[in-house]
């Protein structure tokens, strides 16, 4: 007998801990939520950069998990044909239209690209990691990015050519017998750096003092900036968003001393960098600075410039 219960509760912990493991992605028009086990956060891209808020499962029914933080209660659809619900009035109220839910999520990146055929893209930098819940759990393949337009982003593996859309309007494309063919219909964008004209990705960050003293931080940073003149900063620090203004090259000096970030594309060439600070901007090809002076809100002329010395000087490799 003592064996038979010490065996049943061996299984009763098992189970509890596949249980706490249980994830998913569950997309609305606007945001999604992502569960790992009874936690959950709710991401909304185009309101907050970041989490928009997290909650705790307190039950879990046949169709709906139920979960709440200390301002609301929610009831979250495990089927794409139900909606998000809100406790609200003494009833349950719909709150958000499902675009669809994906019964496994386990990805650190927060740039998704979902399709109605039962998967998502995950972008991480040059990296994409293809999710199909459906077929298999974890990473369904791996691509490298290799070059990107206006309305796509072009990747590969080892075994397929893929064309990802940079906007809801546009599907999946696979490159078949050299033609591209649609493969997938999307479902929902959920990139909360597409609203800037350009994304550069760097394995990691510095951070300078005011008196030019530099900071190592080896983690993975992103400057992201357009046309209209905003910036953002994404880097373990935070999120930093600031505003270009003009522009007037100059050969940078050293002699200013206000605090900065500089952030390094390639871990293994320190020569080629962008030092970025509320005001101005350096782009240092190995050893040539040119300095951006930002004060008269010449928007195009700083990207434009900015661009063509990133690009004329292989920041990427196509």
């Amino acid at each position: 007998m003592g064996i038979r219960i010490f065996f049943a509760a061996l299984l009763a912990l098992a189970s509890i801990g596949v249980a706490a493991q249980t994830t998913g992605l569950f997309t609305y028009n606007g945001g999604y939520f992502i569960k790992a086990g009874d936690y959950w956060t709710e991401y909304r891209p185009a309101d907050k950069d970041g989490v928009w808020a997290t909650y705790t499962q307190y039950n879990d029914e046949e169709n709906y998990y139920q979960i709440s933080n200390s301002s609301c209660s929610l009831s979250i659809p495990k089927a794409d044909k139900n909606n998000f619900y809100i406790w609200k009035n003494n009833e349950w109220e719909v709150i958000y239209t499902t675009k669809h839910v994906y019964d496994y999520f386990d990805d650190q990146s927060r740039e998704i690209y979902a399709y109605n055929q039962g998967g998502y893209f995950v972008r991480d930098g040059g990296t994409w990691r293809e999710y199909r819940p459906d077929k298999k759990a974890g990473v369904w393949a791996t691509y490298s990015q290799y070059k990107e337009d206006d309305n796509y982003y072009y990747m590969r593996s080892t075994v397929s050519e893929v064309c990802v859309p940079k906007e809801e309007r546009n599907d999946f494309y696979l490159l078949n017998d050299g033609e591209w063919m649609k493969c997938y219909t999307t479902s929902a964008i959920y990139d909360p750096y597409g609203i800037y004209d350009f994304v550069i990705d760097y394995e990691y960050y510095r951070v300078a003092d005011a008196d030019g003293m530099l900071q190592d931080f080896k983690s993975p940073a992103k400057l992201c900036f357009s046309r209209d003149g905003t910036g953002l900063i994404v880097c373990g620090h935070g999120n930093f968003k600031f505003q270009f203004n003009a522009i007037l090259t100059t050969v940078y000096t050293g002699s200013d001393t206000i605090s900065g970030f500089k952030l390094c594309p390639d871990a293994d060439n320190e020569d080629k960098y962008v030092f970025v600070f509320p005001d101005w901007c350096i782009v240092n090809i190995e050893d040539t600075c040119e300095y951006m002076n930002l004060n008269d809100g010449n928007y195009r002329g700083l990207f434009d410039e900015v661009i063509g010395l990133i690009e004329s000087n292989t920041f990427f490799d196509e």
